[in-house]
């Protein structure tokens, strides 16, 4: 009997360590990923949940300044324009590890967006070479190369890239936003982007729009799909430094493929109340949270220095704009610099914008249903550059 019990017993704390072991893997699992910018480099890596306190770079993947990512199922998939390659990651638990080898671009492609359709198909946008690649997500090999080079408006002067810069895919169409620079970051006037047939990988058209000028790309924010299954893409007009060229958010109304001419809403000579001049010259970084809002930074140029440092003025001020009543409203949070800032939808109710402001570096909480501000909750060892939640 002594014997049997002391086996039972035994039995029980097997039993026990084994389930603590399985909550502890379970506890630890990665829900975010993001990548902190320290000099030249960024650091990527991922952590628990919102309550972990802090996130340093100790087991981070380095990779350039340049470098941005996307999150797709439990893939991490890292793109770098200066670099020309894109590295793959996957979540295993609570850590990433690299996932076969980078896949290497030609040179000079600058890679500068992903838009993953489906376990098959992904597409890049090749700033540097005016092309679209198609790729494999799941083998990380390029399939086939799309040339835009018809649809350059600097054609009939010999500049045959139209540079494009992000893409987003509904009812089997992949619409791809275009920069068409006349010089370099100096926009022809208008919004320009290519429709192209998912099935076939063939351009079918141009359309454009002459009310906002240079559609969106990362690091401004991307273009997203409401409730509704109506595309928004935001026009940043050259960041601001361009005043003949007006900024403001578009719509592709589901199951059309132009844009509609109902539709347009500029930022820039908006009344922003609790804001130096009350006035905000474009959006940078930006979520949609849904029910038509959108929460990100708004470039505040009356917070900037005599000689304007976008690396340390904090001129960026979160904000949520209302896309269907066209309405924009300051949050009560402090503002940013420009280079240390990105953001994110985590869960149901939490806006995270990652800061670096006076009350420090690190993330920083919105509630958007209590509409709660949380404070900095997160402290980093770098300043914030990109953070997806895990799907």
């Amino acid at each position: 009997m002594k014997k049997s019990a002391y086996y039972l017993i035994c039995c029980m704390l097997l039993i026990s360590a084994c389930e603590d072991d399985e909550n502890e893997t379970t506890s630890a699992e990665i829900g975010f990923v993001h990548s902190l910018v320290v000099g030249e480099n960024t650091f990527l890596s991922g952590f628990k949940d919102l309550d972990v306190g802090s996130a340093n770079n100790d087991n981070a993947y380095i990779h350039s300044k340049s470098a941005f990512f996307k999150v797709y199922k439990d893939y991490v998939f890292v793109y770098e324009r200066e670099e020309d390659r894109i590295t793959k990651y996957k979540k295993t638990g609570n850590d990433l590890v690299k996932d076969g080898d980078a896949l290497l671009l030609t040179a000079k492609s600058k890679v500068n967006s992903l838009h993953v359709v489906d376990d098959d198909k992904a597409y890049i946008t090749l700033y540097g070479s005016g092309k679209v690649g198609v790729i494999n997500p799941t083998n990380m090999t390029l399939d086939a190369e799309i040339d835009l080079s018809e649809y350059s408006l600097g054609k009939e002067m010999g500049d045959i890239n139209p540079e494009p810069i992000a893409s987003i895919s509904r009812d089997g169409k992949l619409f791809v936003f275009l920069w068409q620079e006349a010089a370099e970051f100096y926009p022809n006037a208008g919004s320009h982007a290519v429709v192209i047939d998912i099935a076939t990988n063939a351009p079918e058209k141009m359309i454009s729009d002459t009310n906002a000028t240079m559609l969106c790309s990362m690091p401004a924010g991307e273009s997203f799909i409401d409730e509704n299954g109506d595309i928004y893409v935001y026009a940043q007009a050259g960041f601001g430094y361009f005043p003949q060229f007006t900024d403001g958010f578009l719509r592709i109304k589901k199951g059309q493929t132009e844009f509609d001419s109902d539709y347009y809403f500029p930022i820039k000579g908006v009344n922003i109340e609790g804001i130096t001049n009350n006035y905000a010259d474009y959006i940078f970084r930006h979520v949609y949270a849904g029910n038509g809002m959108v929460y990100g930074y708004m470039n505040v140029p009356g917070n900037a220095s005599s000689t304007p440092d976008p690396v340390n003025d904090q001129t960026m001020q979160p904000c949520v704009i209302n896309i269907y009543n066209k309405t924009i409203e300051k949050l009560d949070m402090p503002a940013s610099a420009g280079w240390g800032t990105s953001i994110a939808k985590a869960g149901d109710n939490t806006i995270l914008f990652g800061m670096t402001s006076d009350d420090g570096t690190g993330y920083y909480e919105y509630n958007h249903i209590t509409k709660e501000y949380l404070g900095k909750t997160i402290s980093t060892d770098g300043s914030p550059f990109c953070v997806f939640e895990m799907e």
